[in-house]
């Protein structure tokens, strides 16, 4: 019996030594918090002017860096995949 408690007792620290290294590697430690948002409806809109609407959100973090996070709608996932290949294109010439 008094083995069996060892092994339980092994198995539960090892559980929550697993677990605080796992989330050390899964969650940013960076928190970041939308300071803007804006949007745009119509015609001509993303890297070939397929797009039918577009927004755009800026996530700022607590110690600085920020993020500028662009999304484009499009009528059919054709045109959504002609605008992400013609930006890659435009990313590697850069």
């Amino acid at each position: 019996m008094k083995k069996r408690a060892l092994y339980v007792g092994a198995a539960l620290i090892t559980f929550v030594v697993g677990a605080v290294a796992a989330s050390g590697f899964t969650f940013s430690p960076r928190v970041f918090r939308l300071t803007s948002e804006d949007g745009v409806g119509g015609p001509g809109l993303g890297a070939s002017g397929n797009g039918i609407g577009a927004s755009t959100r800026t996530w700022v973090s607590v110690d600085g860096p920020g993020v500028e996070e662009t999304i484009v709608s499009y009528s059919s996932c054709d045109f959504a995949r002609r605008d992400f290949d013609l930006e890659l294109k435009r990313r590697r010439s850069t």
